[in-house]
């Protein structure tokens, strides 16, 4: 098994926002969505924090196969959140 991160890309959307739309995926994460998630917002979400200078956004890939995401935010010279979530059931 190979593990992989790189950076966030646009083309990630069209998996993830189906993960959003799942309530057992974002069960523990803390962010409740009271509305579908549809394939444009998750677009446009992801355009904007890709290019946000004080966050890193990252894929997770198993045997290049897109996973979940890591996400560094916050970003200051001496800390940052930290945030990882697996997505695709399967590699729970």
């Amino acid at each position: 098994m190979d593990v992989s991160l790189r950076k966030l890309e646009r083309n990630d959307a069209y998996i993830s926002y189906k993960w959003r739309n799942d309530p057992e995926v974002f069960k523990y994460t803390g962010t409740v969505y009271r509305n579908e998630i549809f394939l444009d917002t998750e677009l446009n979400w992801i355009n904007k924090v890709i290019q946000n200078k004080d966050e890193y956004r990252c894929a997770i890939l198993v045997d290049d196969v897109y996973v979940g995401n890591i996400y560094l935010t916050g970003i200051t010279r001496t800390s940052a959140d930290y945030h990882i979530f697996i997505g695709n059931k399967d590699y729970w």
